[in-house]
């Protein structure tokens, strides 16, 4: 299924760095520039996963980034899209299909361009 965007605008996103909240930056991420993707890599702690109801760090297994929701704004608002219809759609049948679905914005994950899982 396919989803058509407004275009590549709304892919942008507002963040900061934790160490300086004042300090803002954009990005859009349709056209981002290799400095502008690692100026957004820097600015991330390290994610953990989950395994086994625990929450890991093992950057041997997979190195990945994570912005949480007070330092990330995406320009793209779900609830102004046809998104959730489309989610609700796909994911519920007969009478649960007209269920709403509550959208939450917990943070961003950002995996390098290094391999992502690594397998020894």
């Amino acid at each position: 299924m396919t989803v058509k965007l407004l275009g590549s605008r709304i892919l942008g996103a507002f963040w900061s760095i934790a160490a300086d909240i004042l300090c803002r930056r954009h990005i859009n991420l349709a056209n981002a520039t290799p400095d502008e993707l690692e100026q957004l890599i820097q600015a991330c702690e390290p994610a953990s996963f989950g395994v086994n109801k625990e929450d890991v760090l093992d950057e041997t297994y997979r190195k990945a980034g994570n912005l949480d929701s007070e330092f990330f704004a995406p320009l793209l608002d779900p609830v102004r899209t046809d998104l959730l219809k489309i989610i609700r759609n796909y994911l519920l049948e007969g009478t649960q299909s007209m269920n709403s679905i509550k959208t939450e914005l917990l943070g961003l994950n950002v995996y390098g361009m290094h391999p992502t899982f690594i397998f020894p």
